[in-house]
């Protein structure tokens, strides 16, 4: 399974607004692309909804970036 941009945030204040994946604010997916890579690097496991939204991130970093330049 993985996510696609009209499902909704798994977790967090997102998921609690029904906010779509492409919804969420790209500053706020980098910024969780860096906590969960962070916390991969010190050994902790990921839950199974951080693994899909990281690897949401990950596919569609390109686009997230480019939102940020704008």
């Amino acid at each position: 399974m993985s996510l696609t941009d009209d499902d909704i945030m798994p977790f967090g204040k997102h998921n609690k607004a029904g906010t779509k994946m492409k919804d969420v604010p790209a500053k706020y997916l980098d910024w969780l692309l860096g906590e969960m890579e962070s916390d991969v690097s010190k050994g902790k496991q990921l839950y199974e909804n951080q693994k899909l939204v990281m690897d949401y991130i990950r596919r569609n970093i390109d686009a997230i970036h480019q939102e940020l330049e704008n």
